[in-house]
C-alpha cells in the first residue's frame, strides 16, 4: 500500500497494526517525497504480461503458417 498522510495518521496505523491479531507482519517506511515510479516487482509483472501477449499474438501466425505448409504439401502430392 502506498499512501501519503500526516505523521499522526501513520502513528495510529502503526498502533493498529501492532495490536491486530490478523496482521502477522507489517513495515512502515517514511520517505521525504512520494514514490511515483513502478516498483521493481510491478515492472517485472508488466514485462511478463507483455511477453505473454507476444506469445498469444504469435500463436495464430504459427497455426496459419503450419496450415499453409500442409496445403502446399497436399498440392505437391497431387
Amino acid at each position: 500500500m502506498n499512501i501519503e498522510s500526516t505523521s499522526e495518521v501513520v502513528d495510529e496505523l502503526t498502533e493498529i497494526f501492532r495490536y491486530n491479531d490478523a496482521i502477522i507482519r507489517n513495515l512502515v517506511v517514511r520517505t521525504k517525497d512520494a514514490v511515483t515510479e513502478a516498483s521493481p516487482v510491478k515492472a517485472e509483472a508488466s514485462r511478463e504480461d507483455r511477453r505473454d501477449e507476444r506469445k498469444a499474438e504469435r500463436a495464430p501466425e504459427a497455426v496459419e503458417s503450419n496450415e499453409e505448409v500442409a496445403d502446399e504439401a497436399a498440392d505437391s502430392e497431387e
